[in-house]
Parts: C-alpha cells; structure tokens; sequence
C-alpha cells in the first residue's frame, strides 16, 4: 500500500439485537378505546405549571372516578397551558398521573381586544366571571366558568351588536 492511499476503517459487524418471542394479543386486550380508558377533563387554577400536575392531592377528590391508563386533558384556568396525563396508579381514594404532553400556549391579553371601551370582563367570586356593561355598571352575563369562556361570550355578545 502506498503512503498516498488512506486506510479505510474495517466495518466490525454489529451484533443483531434478540427479538422478544411475539406473543399474540389477546381479544381481552384489544378493543375499541373508549371501552378500554376514559378521557376527562380538567380545568385547572392559573399558575400551576408541568409539575404540579403530578401531585396526588391535586387530584384526590376525582380519583374515585379515575382507572388505571385512563387520560386526562388539563387546559389552565387562564388558558395558558393544555396537557396530556395517563394514571399510572390508582387506589381507592388516591390517584397518580403522569404528564405525556405539556404545551405552553401564547398569553393573549384580553384587554386589548375590541370591544374592551365599552365592556368588562371581572371574576367577582361566588358569580364566576361576568360580563360588564361600563356605561351603567349592570351585569350583562354572570356565572361565567373561566375567563376564557368569559371573552369568548364577549366576543358573541359584540357579533350580535355590531349586525
């Protein structure tokens, strides 16, 4: 071999990785998934983040309806989060989940949507969010779930306004 020509790396042949024996699913096993796992859902407080989702106590007064594999979509109060949980254990009174999916959606500010001059949007406690009129101060909606819901009734509200 002259020094001109390069060496080319010998190819050490990988060793092939043992495939587990393939078992057959049984029918028990395989179904539609709706009979298999429930999807619920949750709404739950503004500024909790990815790992206060995983805490048991978070969710020890719904683990009576929760089983094992079932998912769990969690969309923030504020709408700044949606997340995907499975239970990963279950007993009685005391459930675990575990965070699949966590997306950060971007913060909308409210208060620079039309319609703002003439409305506003308040959580006035045992009322939920409502809805304002700013010219009289009268309730124009009440008992509105989240803030979320609150604008998106707004935005109703203004469609039928401005026909």
């Amino acid at each position: 071999m002259s020094e001109t020509e390069e060496k080319k790396p010998t190819k050490t042949p990988t060793p092939k990785k043992e495939q587990a024996p393939a078992i057959p699913i049984k029918p028990g096993e395989f179904g539609r998934a709706h009979h298999q796992y429930t999807t619920h859902n949750a709404v739950v407080p503004t500024g909790m983040g990815k790992d206060d989702l995983t805490r048991s106590e978070l969710w020890d007064h719904v683990a009576a309806q929760l089983k094992m594999f079932d998912e769990v979509r969690a969309v923030a109060e504020d709408g700044s989060f949606v997340a995907k949980l499975i239970v990963t254990f279950k007993h009685a009174n005391k459930a675990l989940l575990a965070v699949t999916n966590f997306t950060q959606l971007e913060n909308v500010s409210y208060e620079e949507q039309a319609g703002m001059d003439r409305y506003t949007v308040k959580q006035r406690g045992v009322k939920k969010w409502c809805i304002i009129d700013n010219d009289d101060g009268s309730v124009v909606h009440e008992l509105i779930p989240t803030q979320a819901e609150a604008y998106k009734k707004l935005e109703e509200i203004l469609a039928v306004l401005n026909r």
